[in-house]
């Protein structure tokens, strides 16, 4: 055979030989991103695609911060976010995301209320997304056996569990998607600010052992007043719990009381870190720091960004990412 023709060969080989897609890895991975008071988590699925859930803060981070740190993730696989969810429109879950995503391809939208609940100057961001956002009811659910169609996720099954829930309340926290992400024995959820109302509706929807979870999001950041009851302790039972709360911030978040409660199902040999939690009443709140707290309960206040990865198994890793020094 000519050098020629192997030449040719090999080049018609290079030509229509697949470019490789996506594999699956064998692990999620969870980032419960630090800004300040407010929230934003991202989730890395087994076939590399990406759901963002919220980027909003009510404490001045920085949005180069979070960008920075998101790009990071994003650029293991593609610069791309797959799925946003726009839990709902408080500022503090939102008014980071038109920065923060700024040239970043986004595949569709998730979100709760209308353009009028969202701040004025956030509005024609959301109108450039229209074609591709939904705006999920109150009526609607994913049946356990059924995950979510439209969310991808590889290997991983996506349930929107509740949203919109008393759509026409002035509170908007009750208006929160909540997630369950479910990787074969592994389940994480994630609540927004869901509130107890939220947690009635979904602990009527499905059943309680169903519900249970390794890793529980605090709704609401941790508050005391109106999220994580005891009935909704007691379903998820979390062998890990995050809350996405500013050190020290005026509202208490998140509570010793919501921290005590969840203590009762996590585990206690997690590797040692700081806590700091709130007892009392604003503005007269009492902060409690643990520097070698060993609960698996973790606050973005006190450990920065959090990462959970599991192989799908029910142990998963938990790492803390500070931001590296200004």
């Amino acid at each position: 055979m000519t050098t020629k023709i192997l030449s040719c060969l090999v080049l018609v080989l290079a030509i229509s030989w697949p470019t490789p897609a996506l594999t699956d890895d064998p692990r999620i991975e969870i980032h419960f991103i630090d800004v300040g008071q407010g929230d934003s988590t991202l989730v890395i699925c087994p076939n590399g695609k990406t759901i963002l859930v919220d980027a909003g803060s009510s404490s001045g981070r920085s949005f180069e911060l979070v960008r920075d740190y998101l790009i990071q993730q994003l650029d293991k696989h593609s610069r791309r976010v797959d799925t946003l969810i726009i839990t709902h429109p408080d500022i503090d879950h939102y008014n980071l995301l038109a920065d923060v995503l700024e040239d970043i391809p986004i595949g569709k939208i998730f979100m709760t209320g209308k353009k009028k609940d969202f701040m004025q100057s956030f509005r024609p961001w959301l109108t450039k997304y229209q074609a591709i956002t939904k705006v999920v009811a109150s009526t609607y659910f994913d049946n356990k056996d059924h995950p979510n169609p439209s969310i991808n996720c590889g290997q991983a099954r996506v349930h929107i569990l509740a949203a919109s829930i008393k759509p026409t309340s002035t509170v908007k926290n009750t208006w929160s998607i909540v997630l369950k992400i479910s990787y074969d024995k592994f389940d994480v959820i994630l609540t927004g600010d869901a509130t107890k109302d939220t947690e009635s509706v979904i602990l009527e929807r499905f059943p309680q052992e169903w519900l249970e979870s390794e890793v529980l999001k605090m709704g609401h950041h941790g508050s005391r007043v109106t999220s994580t009851g005891q009935p909704w302790s007691d379903a998820v039972k979390p062998k890990i719990a995050i809350a996405s709360a500013g050190e020290k911030n005026q509202y208490g978040h998140p509570s010793k009381e919501v921290i005590d409660r969840l203590a009762v199902y996590t585990k206690d040999d997690s590797a040692a870190h700081s806590m700091i939690s709130a007892t009392g009443k604003k503005p007269h709140y009492q902060w409690h720091e643990v520097d070698n707290f060993t609960e698996a309960i973790y606050s973005t206040a006190a450990s920065g960004n959090i990462v959970i990865t599991s192989d799908g198994g029910q142990d998963p890793e938990i790492a803390e990412v500070p931001y590296p020094e200004q």
